[in-house]
């Protein structure tokens, strides 16, 4: 078994095993966080083994193609070689024809010139050129006719010698055809069994090639089970960070009413607080103080989505019919101002740049910044430069 399919089986079996974890409880934050950074990790390096499986890919398919040029190059040696084979057969086939014909004439002229041989020594001797002196009665007559013999045997050898060395050039190239013959025959033999090398490797690569393409497959599989898995681990850490925040700003706002509610007692007598004016203002602040924990967004227009300083001011007195400005520094001039110690829940301190709500007692609600949100804390926390009543 391959590395990479150890690895997708290893992975696989870690991927049902965060699963099983998932279903079988109900986990907290941290706990989802750390599953989630196994899987990230797990999907990592299902990837890392995707790509070494694509360049192990791409590198058997340089190979096949290498292989494909080696055997297009030997098969079209086997294909020449069959060629020149068939070619030199025919020329040996014509050679050996040649040769027995060349061996038949030999044997003709060496049977005629035996005949003769035999003719002239049967009716030759003593008795046998008496008798052509007899019949020609001249010495002239038998030395033509012995010179007739003479240049008779000198031809006889002559066609026995030129018969002779035909067929001895004949063998000759008949047996270097057929080392010829020979030589491209274990050429073919050769190249032949390279065919099939190289048929044999092709297959082999082939398969290979297919292999990776299969694991590959399955880890794009593995590899979309896990982003998945992350999905929903990124999910469910949202609802939970979400209902953790919520059950934090609950607690908060819960908090921050204590505190308003402390504070009114400790600052104002009951008959005070019966005031008509004190009592929207009281309001004012009780509403505003719904809103603790929100984020802080500048330039922001929502309570619960995220606002400004300013602008959670003027959302705050826009519920209740007031129009201020939605300007810090415009904000100073809104009502009428009063003095830090004559400060009432719902007037405006106005500080350099920001602005807050009182809410007596020397705190305050206020969309403080992005890292802390709307928040209730001292009064104190910059200087005052002004404080407008607008109730």
């Amino acid at each position: 078994m391959s590395k990479t399919k150890k690895l997708i089986l290893g992975i696989t079996a870690a991927l049902c095993s965060s699963q099983i974890l998932t279903a079988a409880a109900a986990p907290t934050v941290t706990e989802i966080k750390d599953q989630k950074e196994e899987a990230d990790q797990s999907l990592k390096t299902l990837l890392d083994s995707i790509q070494s499986l694509e360049d192990q890919k791409k590198q058997m398919e340089e190979e096949i193609g290498s292989l494909d040029g080696q055997l297009v190059v030997t098969l079209s040696a086997v294909d020449s070689l069959s060629r020149q084979i068939e070619d030199k057969e025919k020329l040996l086939e014509e050679t050996r024809q040649n040769l027995a014909q060349a061996e038949n004439d030999k044997s003709k002229q060496y049977e005629a010139m035996q005949t003769r041989i035999q003719y002239i020594y049967e009716h030759g001797g003593n008795a046998g050129w008496i008798m052509i002196l007899l019949e020609d009665g001249d010495l002239s007559g038998l030395l033509n006719r012995a010179e007739y013999t003479q240049q008779m045997y000198e031809y006889d050898r002559d066609c026995l010698e030129e018969y002779a060395d035909t067929v001895s050039r004949v063998q000759e190239l008949e047996s270097q055809q057929a080392e010829a013959l020979g030589s491209l025959q274990a050429m073919k033999d050769e190249q032949e069994e390279q065919q099939e090398y190289l048929q044999q490797k092709l297959e082999e690569k082939r398969q290979a090639s297919s292999d990776y393409a299969g694991q590959m497959e399955e880890a794009r599989q593995k590899a979309d089970e896990y982003q998945k898995l992350i999905d929903e681990y990124n999910e469910q850490i949202q609802k939970l960070s979400e209902s953790q925040q919520a059950g934090a700003s609950a607690a908060d706002v819960e908090n921050a009413r204590k505190v308003f509610q402390s504070i009114l007692e400790q600052n104002w007598t009951e008959q005070e607080r019966q005031d008509k004016d004190f009592q929207k203002r009281q309001e004012l602040i009780e509403y505003a103080l719904q809103f603790v924990g929100n984020p802080y967004v500048w330039g922001g227009g929502s309570l619960t989505e995220g606002t400004d300083c300013s602008g959670y001011v003027n959302l705050i007195y826009r519920h209740f019919g007031y129009s201020v400005a939605r300007n810090s520094a415009a904000l100073r001039s809104e009502g009428k101002a009063v003095s830090y110690a004559e400060a009432q829940p719902g007037d405006i301190i106005c500080y350099s740049g920001h602005v807050a709500l009182y809410m007596g007692g020397g705190t305050v609600v206020h969309a403080a910044n992005e890292n802390a949100g709307i928040i209730v804390s001292s009064a104190s926390f910059a200087p005052i430069l002004s404080i407008r009543r607008v109730i």
